[in-house]
């Protein structure tokens, strides 16, 4: 099995630099080797790495080095385990920022990937954000790519974790450019002329973003702008020729932020030269072409600043949007999800209720019913149906207001409450016998917070109902789902044509495609996602449940019927393909 050499560069990271170090030493894989190169720190760092090297001499080594950035701080890594270590055909070496930590068993499932796969160089694996949301996604899991496509944004994105073969390294012939920050770009393009780049979708690595004085990270600045005209003219002066062939997009693309790096250092004549460049190149990448147009006027930083920052983090930013924009469309809700609006949905998600209601053991004759995220409420006319007494909860005024009117008729059987968006501190605990929610967690910032909150205001016998879409990497890979999804498809663009042509004059469509371009967290609806495909980590929501005391009484996959799903393609592969899971659990009796 392979040794995992960690190299782990910082500067003044006193304060998360054990955070690192802890996550590496947690892991319950025994074949691993750090190297702490410090780059010039002046806080505290020495003073928090001396307890790890008294404790771990063999394991753990540290180097003090001039401050010359993160690209000279690796290289020095490497250098001496090269020149220290006995190196084995299949030990690796890995790079872990300082700010950041190894998931749990993280060298075991990259140790049983690796060993495996003996011809790649380059492994790319899968990364988390604090929250829990996946920040790295990839075409599909297992694929091994070449030069052409680690340059095509469709086969991978986002902030991965890397191994490289530390074989590779032995030669002297692969470096970091100690020029430039963050320009890791410029050894994997060496690196793919000769040898494959394996993608894995499982995360093992935790990327944080509270520290301060991250260059590619933190807010732009003009050292950052520096380092990002660096970084992008070296890509196209060492292998501009090569990407004309390969990467024409890429190419174009990095002309385009190379353009906009000009012109936020006041070169504004290159710039144009960029640009013009670019835009020959990629002419609808439009959101370039507008931080572009942006940057020409932006002199203080402020407009990208606040682009950035509401990208990157901006939940509360992201919150407050959210509240606007539906009490904007709310009496249109319905709709703009017409989709879900027919009979053999409702009649899944009514008989699904209906089931899941039956599990109730908290000894009430009324099941007292909290809809979570109620929208228009769909799912509280159901559980009306039902004989349920519901609390319709929802951050949206104008939601609880439709709902109010919507069900009236249904007096002291239906109460609305609004949410504040962060947590249920409203309600006390054990105080539902059923809490419900229907493709609602994508809308929320932490929504592992929110399930853990719908669990705590249960009561025990009381039943947690969630069903929410899939995770994209499972049924993207799924050829059965691929070949549905691909048929499908032709013909809602056949029933929709005319649809879809009337949304062409309707102002809220280019609003929508406007924003997009700017943050693909909008949706065409209007709103803002958590995150861009929607994905929610099923395997830690059944770990809160079974932690919190829950008993897991159905965990199902199922493929959602959508209006235009032709009925007779629907029934041939419902059970060969699925994009929803549904998960019901029990609260234990004390």
């Amino acid at each position: 099995m392979p040794e995992f050499f960690v190299i782990i560069p910082t500067y003044n990271r006193d304060g998360s630099l054990g955070r690192a170090i802890n996550s590496v030493l947690a892991q319950d894989y025994d074949k691993w080797q750090i190297v702490i190169v410090d780059d010039g720190s002046t806080d505290n760092t020495k003073e928090a790495v001396e307890p790890y090297l008294h404790k771990y001499p063999e394991r753990i080594t540290y180097l003090y080095k001039k401050n010359g950035g993160v690209g000279s701080a690796r290289n020095l890594g490497i250098k001496w385990v090269l020149a220290n270590r006995k190196i084995a055909q299949d030990d690796f070496f890995i790079f872990l920022d300082s700010d950041d930590e190894m998931l749990e068993d993280s060298f075991t499932k990259m140790s049983t990937i690796i060993a495996r796969e003996k011809d790649p160089g380059l492994f790319f694996f899968g990364t988390i954000d604090s929250q829990g949301n996946r920040i790295f996604t990839i075409k599909k899991d297992g694929l091994k790519i070449g030069r052409k496509e680690l340059v095509d944004p469709g086969y991978k994105n986002g902030d991965m974790m890397v191994g490289v073969r530390a074989s590779i390294l032995k030669g002297g012939e692969y470096w970091f450019d100690e020029e430039i920050n963050g320009g890791e770009i410029l050894l994997f393009l060496n690196i793919s002329k000769s040898h494959k780049i394996f993608l894995s979708w499982d995360p093992v690595k935790k990327v944080n973003f509270d520290c301060g004085n991250s260059l590619i990270r933190g807010r732009i600045s003009r050292k950052s702008i520096q380092n990002m005209y660096l970084m992008n003219k070296k890509i196209i002066q060492v292998f501009g020729n090569d990407l004309k062939r390969d990467g024409k997009r890429f190419l174009g693309q990095t002309y385009l932020v190379l353009s906009r790096a000009t012109v936020l250092l006041g070169k504004r004549k290159e710039a144009l030269s960029y640009f013009c460049r670019g835009f020959l190149l990629t002419p609808f990448d439009f959101r370039r072409i507008f931080l572009f147009a942006i940057s020409l006027v932006d002199f203080d930083l402020r407009i990208n600043n606040y682009l950035h920052g509401q990208k990157d983090s901006g939940k509360e930013l992201a919150l407050k949007f959210n509240i606007k924009t539906h009490d904007r469309i709310a009496r249109l809700y319905e709709k703009e999800h017409g989709d879900i609006y027919n009979e053999v949905e409702q009649s899944r998600l009514n008989k699904s209720l209906e089931n899941s209601l039956k599990k109730v053991k908290t000894g009430n004759e009324i099941v007292n019913a909290l809809d979570f995220g109620t929208g228009a409420g769909n799912l509280a006319e159901h559980l009306l149906e039902l004989g349920c007494r519901v609390t319709a909860a929802d951050v949206t005024p104008k939601f609880l207001e439709l709902v109010a009117n919507k069900y009236k008729d249904y007096g002291q059987m239906i109460t609305t409450m609004h949410l504040n968006g962060r947590d249920l501190s409203e309600l006390a605990d054990n105080s539902f016998d059923f809490v419900a929610s229907y493709s609602v967690l994508h809308h929320v910032p932490d929504y592992l917070g929110a399930v853990s909150e719908m669990c705590r205001i249960l009561k025990p016998g009381g039943i947690l109902y969630l069903d929410h879409e899939l995770a994209p990497g499972y049924w993207r890979n799924n050829k059965a789902y691929n070949q549905f999804w691909y048929i499908a498809q032709k013909e809602i663009a056949k029933k929709t044509r005319r649809e879809r042509i009337a949304h062409l004059f309707v102002p809220r469509f280019w609003q929508a495609r406007f924003r997009f371009l700017l943050n693909p967290r909008y949706r065409m609806e209007g709103d803002i996602h958590v995150f861009p495909d929607d994905h929610i980590e099923w395997s830690k929501i059944k770990t809160l449940l079974q932690k919190g005391g829950f008993e897991v009484l159905v965990e199902q996959n199922y493929l959602l019927f959508r209006r235009h799903y032709p009925a007779s393609l629907y029934e041939e592969y419902k059970k060969r393909c699925h994009d929803i899971r549904l998960v019901v659990a029990r609260k234990k009796l004390d």
